[in-house]
This record gives C-alpha cells, sequence and structure tokens, in this order.
C-alpha cells in the first residue's frame, strides 16, 4: 500500500479529515508552510495526527452522528 494511506494504528478516515482540516487552518493563518503541511500528509499522515494533538472534526447539528 502507498505510504499515506495505511493507518498504523486505530485512526480513521474520519480522524485524517480532522488533520486536514487542522493543516488547512495551519496554512491560511501562517502558522504552517503549505509544503510543510503537504508533507505531511503525503509521507505519514497518522504521525502527522498524533503530533497535531490527534484534531477532530466539529460535530455538526444535524450530521446524523
Amino acid at each position: 500500500m502507498p505510504i499515506g494511506l495505511a493507518t498504523p494504528g486505530p485512526a480513521n478516515s474520519h480522524d485524517k479529515d480532522g488533520l486536514e482540516d487542522y493543516l488547512h487552518h495551519s496554512v491560511c493563518t501562517g502558522r504552517e508552510p503549505l509544503a510543510q503541511a503537504q508533507r505531511a500528509i503525503a509521507t505519514n499522515w497518522y504521525t502527522a495526527w498524533v503530533a497535531a494533538g490527534r484534531p477532530a472534526l466539529p460535530r455538526y447539528a444535524g450530521d446524523g452522528a
């Protein structure tokens, strides 16, 4: 399986989405360079997710969850 797609732990696609939102905000607010965020997702998103404090997606009213 290509690097960046396999999940070596109990994380799932919602966790990866939370990391993507976290990184998007970090880049847009100037806290992190775009290339660094792209590298984090492309190389090992699970490690980046853990290092970021395991960010989660916000729960929205009526999302069915």
